[in-house]
């Protein structure tokens, strides 16, 4: 059943258009629906409707513009990423298999099994049951997911593929100490280049590690299957290691875009939200503030919520309260120094800056948290509560939680919580230690400055509260030098 609605002279029928996707409409007719096997609304409940309208057609052409602006934004992007996809499918399509060469390589390529060229294929060595909520170790499973574990059997850089399940032949990466699931298979000590063999698995084994399990109440790919697959290689591993980089950073182009695509999502929503409720208002409504309501500078712009209709103060006490519901608990409650270590790694990993932090004594700190109203902001919204147990305090959720992690994965996506999880067991001394040196790196990096262990030292030594953490073993050469290696692997 199809209705149809022609608006008179004194509407915008974009603006209606609009409307009807609005979340005020769609649960007005969730509830006018009638039917069980086709839920259906008739004209009359149609009618019914109640929608709320700006006083003037023109302040509803400018918002329907605005969102218009929006929807094009987006599309854009959208067609700018299934380019720079297919860009990646034919250059992958070339490149790993020698069809196209890299200028200044010649050298033959060779087709080898996989057991050749791996030196060592095992299974993990424990099933599910051995998972704990606190483990140190990570723990593998066959469900592309990582859980924790007490004890470790590898300290390896691997790749690791799922033997079974839904997702049998997914592969992972990995480097340090880990156990897996005993139907994980653990490939280590690899005589080509890891990130070429994975690449080439991801592109011309995935689909035979599924097409090839073996029958059975639990289909799994066996070993001998796995060992004899075969890649093709070129023989020069300095060949292998620069064919992986261009292809890796075509990745991290399309995941950049992608970032910035989510961003412009949820700055549409929150333009819906706001714009079609009267919430924000126009004040000259025939003149419409496009870099405000399109965001037509998200990749540039230092404060999303700004471009999103909600205040900073109303965004950051939303992240807090995100953090708080996964890292802060009765027994560990998340503290200040903590929470705002995981913040400035938030911002940093979606945003590519974060801005408004300091160089404190704790490492880059926000005053404006605490003095400015995002804490209060979460408190009096029973997004958290403080709370002590013993020697720890901070904050913990309140009974209004759900609601803030709902409008944290309306503008930031719940995938931005799964990757901070890689933090959850860093000391506070190993997050300022982190998040200390990615501010130097920043800072190097802005000003055109090499990045290195003496670069970042020198911007330590020059702050007046930064210095005196060079005399802390925390600070070594070594350490600063893995915390650079880290910001620019992770960040």
């Amino acid at each position: 059943m199809t209705s149809s609605m022609t608006p008179n002279s004194d509407n915008d029928s974009l603006f209606l258009a609009y409307m009807q996707n609005s979340k005020t409409l769609i649960s007005q007719k969730a509830n006018l629906g009638q039917g069980h096997a086709v839920v259906h609304i008739y004209t009359e409940h149609i009618k019914s409707l109640k929608i709320p309208l700006p006083p003037t057609k023109a302040e509803q052409t400018a918002i329907a513009q605005a969102l218009s602006d929006a929807d094009e934004l987006i599309t854009v992007l959208e067609k700018l990423i299934a380019k720079k996809c297919d860009i990646k499918q034919g250059a992958m399509q070339e490149l790993l298999t020698g069809k196209k060469r890299l200028p200044g390589f010649t050298g033959k390529w060779e087709v080898k099994k996989l057991g050749e060229i791996a030196g060592r294929i095992t299974t993990g060595k424990f099933d599910a049951n051995a998972m704990t909520e606190n483990g140190e170790y990570r723990f593998y499973t066959c469900a592309k997911e990582f859980y924790h574990i007490d004890s470790y059997a590898f300290d390896a850089e691997a790749l690791l593929v799922s033997g079974n399940g839904a997702n049998v032949g997914y592969i992972h990466y990995y480097k340090g100490k880990f156990n897996a699931y005993q139907r994980t298979y653990v490939l280590t000590d690899f005589t080509k280049d890891i990130f070429y063999v994975k690449l080439f698995m991801d592109s011309y084994l995935k689909n035979r590690i599924t097409t090839e399990v073996n029958a059975g109440n639990t289909p799994y790919i066996k070993m001998d299957t796995l060992t004899d697959m075969e890649i093709k290689i070129p023989k020069d591993k300095d060949e292998q290691t620069a064919i992986a980089q261009i292809l890796s950073d075509m990745d991290a182009e399309i995941e950049a875009l992608e970032q910035k695509l989510n961003k412009y999502k949820m700055i549409k929503w929150g333009m819906m939200q706001e714009l079609l409720t009267g919430q924000i208002r126009f004040v000259q409504p025939n003149i419409v503030d496009v870099q405000m309501v399109a965001a037509t500078k998200v990749s540039e712009a230092t404060d999303i919520s700004a471009k999103s209709g909600h205040n900073w103060q109303i965004n950051e006490a939303v992240v807090i309260a995100a953090l708080t519901s996964v890292f802060g608990s009765e027994q560990y409650p998340l503290g200040r120094k903590r929470y705002t270590k995981f913040s400035y790694l938030l911002h940093r990993h979606v945003e590519g800056k974060a801005e408004g932090y300091r160089k404190k004594a704790a490492g880059p700190y926000n005053p404006d948290t605490k003095y400015k109203g995002p804490e209060k902001i979460a408190q009096d919204n029973h997004y958290i509560k403080p709370h002590t147990n013993g020697e720890f305090s901070g904050f913990i959720a309140d009974e209004s939680i759900e609601r803030a992690r709902e409008y944290f994965d309306k503008w930031y996506g719940s995938e931005v919580l799964q990757w901070l999880e890689q933090f959850r067991y860093e000391s506070n001394e190993q997050l300022e230690l982190l998040t200390t040196v990615d501010m130097a790196v920043c800072e190097l990096a802005e000003t055109e400055r090499a990045v290195s262990v003496a670069g970042v030292k020198n911007v330590i030594r020059n702050h007046p509260e930064w210095k005196e953490k060079l005399n802390r073993p925390i600070f070594s050469d070594e350490d600063i030098a893995a915390a650079i290696k880290k910001s620019q692997e992770v960040l």
